[in-house]
């Protein structure tokens, strides 16, 4: 003898919105993830092309290279450098936002994941109330039933 009414958690709009809030901070975070990872191998491009400018600067020393050519190559990893700077300091600012936003996601997460226990912990108590009222109309039944038989002998 299963209950018409139905389990309705009172906080469930509070923890939709909760839920709503946690899949845009997730989001947010995939996208700084992806940016840092932008900046992030921008900045190991660099990195690589300083590298191999700094041993053709090495090779052309050796070579003997006209002035001129060493003045370029020098010049042009005097730049690669000043990006690199830049780069570290982009990268820098990616990963803090990155983190901030992991931050964010996991402290909505852990927030939803609460609400979630919360309505559990309620709907448990909620089928074993039922399980109790149940319980309870089949002796009321019963009795009831037993009382007519005697008093129909």
């Amino acid at each position: 003898m299963s209950s018409c009414v139905s389990f309705s958690y009172s906080l469930q709009h509070v923890m939709n919105v909760c839920k709503q809030q946690k899949d845009i901070a997730e989001q947010a975070y995939r996208e700084a993830s992806g940016d840092f990872e932008e900046v992030a191998t921008t900045l190991y491009h660099l990195l690589k092309r300083k590298e191999d400018l700094e041993s053709s600067l090495e090779e052309t020393l050796d070579q003997r290279a006209t002035v001129l050519r060493v003045m370029g190559e020098e010049k042009h990893l005097e730049w690669i450098r000043q990006r690199i700077v830049r780069q570290e300091k982009e990268t820098e600012q990616a990963r803090r936002l990155m983190q901030h936003k992991k931050n964010k996601r996991d402290e909505l997460a852990l927030a939803y994941k609460q609400y979630e226990r919360i309505r559990e912990q309620k709907q448990a108590l909620y089928e074993e109330e039922q399980k109790k009222l149940e319980a309870q109309t089949l002796d009321e039944l019963a009795s009831s039933r037993f009382i007519r038989r005697r008093q129909l002998l």
